[in-house]
């Protein structure tokens, strides 16, 4: 899903738990087929209960380390 896809809905999302002391980041990966979206925060157990929120509404999937997901000779796709 595009960076534009999912904007609308991350926005909201941070709105949500920015009380909760919850941050949301979306970062294209170049030359990538997809983005990275991150949650960061000290609440362990609160930032559980939106992976499966997250991953329906980004058509994507948990990833806990950085390039576990890369695909060697993926390249991103330029249909809009």
């Amino acid at each position: 899903m595009s960076e534009s896809g999912v904007a609308p809905y991350l926005t909201e999302l941070a709105a949500r738990v920015e009380a909760k002391g919850i941050k949301v980041g979306s970062y294209p990966r170049w030359g990538k087929a997809h983005n990275t979206v991150t949650l960061v925060g000290r609440d362990r157990e609160y930032l559980e209960s939106l992976i499966a929120e997250v991953e329906k509404n980004v058509d994507g999937h948990r990833v806990s380390v950085e390039g576990e997901d890369d695909v060697e000779g993926e390249h991103k796709e330029t249909s809009q």
